[in-house]
């Protein structure tokens, strides 16, 4: 229910604003990425949750797509760092799972 709730703000805010904009909260002026960003999140945690069984699987999941996001809209688009990143969440995977 709650992926699916996720799943449709990001999908309207997508369809409805342009990255470009932001948003007017008194003083403050909100980027729509932060907001993107914030509800990607969101919803692959969700649903790595929901589809993984287990929730440091569905954080795994979530971090791992927002910091290769991030790598690429600060440049990094070299293969090197999508394995680089996936190692680390590999390691990190294995290393939480041996401890249970």
């Amino acid at each position: 229910m709650v992926t699916s709730f996720f799943a449709l703000v990001l999908a309207s805010l997508l369809i409805f604003f342009p990255p470009t904009a932001s948003f007017s909260i008194a003083f403050l002026r909100i980027p729509v990425l932060y907001l993107f960003f914030t509800l990607l999140f969101a919803f692959l945690f969700y649903l790595g949750t929901l589809i993984l069984r287990s929730r440091i699987h569905g954080l795994f999941l979530g971090v791992f797509a927002l910091s290769y996001l991030v790598l690429r809209l600060n440049g990094f688009t070299q293969l090197f760092f999508l394995i680089l990143l996936l190692t680390l969440f590999v390691m990190l995977d294995l290393i939480f799972v041996a401890r249970k």
